[in-house]
């Protein structure tokens, strides 16, 4: 029996659930993200530093959470600022924004490593591009700085999610299927 709880696949729940919430106005809908986002926050965080980890099992949470655990954590703290307005949300969804920005980004191309700079385990940093069952954790951050440069008037977050399109834009294209958070 796998009855972990991941941080990534949580944070598409709590998204789906602040979907659900906007069509219907179903307020336990609503109430459960917030439970969900609460839990998150507060299990999945290091004892060291704002960084996170990836998974939690048995009342602990442990190894060194991927691109794609902050990217959608990232994109469901502002899909719950929307329902809420609270502004504690926005202020995780920048605070995280900076860690990813700090720890996972390939200056050269403006894209995002699937692994951290501290993650010392890994032998060849590798970039997730496609979309596959789950978006990408780089499509979706391109969202992120996206609606994040939106709201907290951040041009240069904007320019970087630009700069990552522009980066992928033959491959949208070209295999649409393949890079559709993209498109």
């Amino acid at each position: 029996l796998d009855d972990k709880i991941l941080l990534g696949w949580n944070a598409l729940m709590c998204s789906a659930y602040t979907a659900a919430y906007r069509a219907l106005q179903e307020e336990s809908w609503r109430q459960t993200a917030i439970r969900s986002m609460d839990f998150m926050l507060e299990k999945f965080r290091q004892d060291t530093g704002d960084a996170l980890l990836h998974t939690w099992k048995d009342g602990h949470a442990q190894y060194d959470a991927f691109l794609e655990d902050y990217a959608f954590l990232i994109a469901a703290l502002v899909d719950l600022y929307e329902i809420t307005f609270d502004l504690n949300y926005l202020r995780h969804a920048e605070k995280y924004t900076g860690l990813v920005l700090s720890y996972f980004s390939d200056p050269a191309t403006g894209l995002f490593y699937f692994t951290g700079s501290k993650q010392t385990d890994v032998v060849m940093r590798k970039k997730d591009l496609q979309d596959n069952a789950t978006p990408s954790g780089n499509s979706t951050m391109a969202h992120n700085l996206q609606r994040l440069g939106i709201l907290l008037g951040r041009t240069d977050w904007r320019e970087l999610a630009l700069q990552m399109l522009k980066q992928v834009e033959d491959a949208v294209k070209t295999y649409p299927r393949s890079f559709e958070r993209w498109a």
